[in-house]
């Protein structure tokens, strides 16, 4: 629990959002875009509580959880693994439950990107958020 005299008017505070707790202060060097970007840690989802997408679960460990997992085959062979992966579709196709699935195998960090929040009126305004 925080108290009122814990803090100062002004100060910066990061709010956890598994753990329910608040951090103070946030550090000053992070920008207030940064620290409100979404993120999901630890998805529930697992491939076994899916269905209707068995062909793309066959190809997921091999292009996207083999490169998160063994990165050290992909330096020997010369190449860099992926870094990410773009998942597109009509709504409905099962692109999230994948996303979830993937993250929760492969215990990785998902942030999720919304394409209309990246369209803003000034160009430095949409690369700083990219």
């Amino acid at each position: 629990m925080v108290l009122p005299a814990d803090n100062e008017e002004g100060t910066r505070a990061v709010v956890g959002r598994t753990q329910r707790q608040i951090n103070l202060p946030s550090p000053p060097k992070l920008s207030l875009r940064v620290t409100v970007t979404p993120a999901d840690y630890k998805p529930a989802v697992k491939c076994g509580n899916v269905g209707g997408c068995e062909e793309q679960f066959e190809w997921s460990p091999e292009i996207i959880e083999k490169p998160c997992l063994h990165p050290k085959q992909f330096a020997n062979l010369g190449t860099e693994p992926p870094k990410d992966m773009l998942l597109f579709g009509a709504s409905g196709n099962g692109e999230t439950i994948l996303e979830r699935a993937v993250v929760n195998r492969t215990e990785t960090c998902l942030i999720r990107v919304i394409c209309s929040e990246l369209v803003r009126k000034y160009v430095d305004e949409r690369a700083f958020l990219l």
